[in-house]
């Protein structure tokens, strides 16, 4: 008997409407324990130490190129380089920081960056790439990190296409400073709409959290930050923000949505052309 493999399509099971009853049943939407326990499964998943849930791919990128930003001290008009196929947002994000996106073209075979172009790209305005892995199909990452250390420059992956695939074991995500991936209905881990920022660096988590939240004060990022005893100092750090940010978070439904997913701890060991 044939199977069928349905294409952007997505149907609730039974545990979904359970978990989506218990958040109604307590009225907690905001960020909380489904969020709080997705996030620290998928960052270990990823070869992470946390992982922040944005409400898309593109949500994930833009904080986290926010972050790179502001921690290491770009300036407007920066360069990026980033691959000359891939969706738009890879570029849009880039943009909308007021960096410059500088196109390098792929791997014919691919459709990956192309490790080969980026030298001839570099100046001294170059300060990080953003490898795409397409289709599934990881970027060539150990020659693109080779290049980044010797000439100094951050890796932020764009993984939005990819999840659960790496190179010799080592999952996608894992090897830059950053990684975004999306959970939009159409990808692998659907919740609908929705994204993952990934990272290590703990200084860059507090601020892509930051980001996401209008750029508010790292003190207060949860209803959970409420100080009942304190309520001053809850409102002073509540309505402080110490950045421009954007709003790009979830609800506990989707986080709920996508904790009922079967997940794949092992990945795939796709060895992409050097």
């Amino acid at each position: 008997m044939k199977k069928h493999v349905s294409i952007a399509d997505f149907r609730f099971n039974s545990l979904a409407k359970k978990y989506l009853n218990q958040i109604i049943a307590t009225n907690r939407l905001t960020y909380g324990p489904f969020t709080k326990k997705f996030e620290a499964k998928f960052a270990k998943i990823h070869g992470n130490k946390w992982a922040v849930f944005t409400s898309s791919g593109t949500g994930a990128l833009q904080a986290g190129l926010a972050a790179l930003k502001a921690y290491y001290h770009w300036h407007d008009g920066d360069e990026i380089l980033v691959p000359a196929i891939s969706f738009i947002s890879t570029a849009n994000i880039v943009y909308h920081l007021r960096l410059q996106p500088v196109f390098v073209d792929v791997d014919p075979q691919t459709f990956n960056l192309d490790p080969q172009q980026i030298k001839k790209h570099l100046s001294k305005k170059t300060k990080a790439i953003i490898p795409v892995h397409v289709l599934g199909l990881p970027a060539n990452m150990p020659a693109i990190m080779a290049l980044a250390k010797k000439y100094q420059l951050k890796v932020f992956e764009d993984s939005c296409d990819a999840m659960f695939v790496g190179i010799k074991g080592k999952p996608v995500g894992s090897f830059g400073d950053l990684a975004a991936f999306s959970t939009y209905v159409a990808h692998l881990l659907p919740t609908g709409v929705g994204g993952f920022l990934v990272g290590k660096n703990p200084q860059l988590e507090k601020l892509s959290r930051s980001y996401i939240f209008h750029g508010r004060h790292q003190r207060y990022l949860s209803i959970d930050d409420d100080d009942h005893n304190k309520l001053t100092s809850a409102l002073k750090n509540r309505f402080r923000f110490d950045w421009i940010g954007s709003h790009f978070r979830l609800t506990e439904m989707e986080a709920a949505i996508v904790s009922t997913l079967p997940l794949l701890f092992s990945f795939g060991t796709i060895s992409p052309k050097v």
